[in-house]
């Protein structure tokens, strides 16, 4: 980072002679886990874009994002729409729900039969054991449902960072001042294993200027997004 005394006589005609890969995580600024050919750091899961050649060019738009460019703000759009999410969740949540609904029909009869044969009314207590796979059930549906419709906004302007996740209610919305930035960057994170095999996705964060680390979007579908998303703002 290049400091100026004076910041009144700044040179124009700044030229750029020579660029290297980093050598240390953004974050932790640690070079012990940081590998340099990868520009990942394990201890942080920061991924550091760098390429030789086009350091200082745009990052073409991925696809599922769309830009929205006005006279004073930026809007970038992501869809949630992921095909790799969504062909695990299906079957998982169809087959999860599909168990609880049994159980549901299940139970409540054998509930009954208990208390006219015995006058037990013990076996009542299985019902809440549904109650929480019942909530989990139907997150599952939520969440695979708001991946096919959802989107996130996010809005740049000279003061506000805003995120929005619409149309369908969810949490993670908010609007950060600009002037609190200090840092955007992409981090790796395990999503699911299935077979062994792990799929990462990808989250872009930011670092404030009261030490806090926040995740502005989750569930990027790779390092590529995070990355364009990073550079736009």
């Amino acid at each position: 980072m290049a400091k100026y005394k004076n910041m009144s006589t700044k040179p124009t005609n700044l030229k750029i002679k020579s660029q290297s890969p980093p050598t240390r995580c953004e974050v932790c600024h640690k070079a012990d886990c940081f590998d340099s050919t990868t520009g990942s750091c394990s201890r942080c899961g920061v991924l550091v874009r760098w390429q030789a050649d086009t350091a200082t060019k745009n990052i073409a738009v991925p696809i599922g994002v769309a830009i929205e460019r006005y006279d004073n703000a930026l809007n970038l759009v992501q869809g949630w729409y992921n095909r790799k999410t969504t062909k695990f969740l299906i079957p998982f949540t169809v087959f999860w729900n599909a168990v609880v609904a049994l159980f549901w029909v299940v139970i409540p009869v054998h509930v009954v039969n208990s208390f006219m044969n015995d006058g037990d009314f013990t076996q009542l207590i299985s019902l809440f054991f549904l109650i929480p796979h019942s909530a989990v059930g139907l997150s599952f549906a939520y969440y695979l449902l708001a991946t096919y419709k959802n989107q996130t906004t996010i809005s740049v302007t000279n003061k506000t960072l805003s995120i929005k996740h619409t149309p369908m209610p969810w949490f993670g919305n908010q609007d950060i001042s600009t002037s609190s930035l200090i840092q955007l960057y992409v981090k790796q994170v395990e999503g699911w294993s299935v077979n062994d095999k792990v799929t990462y996705l990808y989250e872009l964060r930011a670092k404030l200027k009261n030490d806090k680390d926040i995740k502005l979007i989750g569930g990027l579908i790779s390092e590529e997004v995070g990355h364009f998303l990073e550079q736009q703002i």
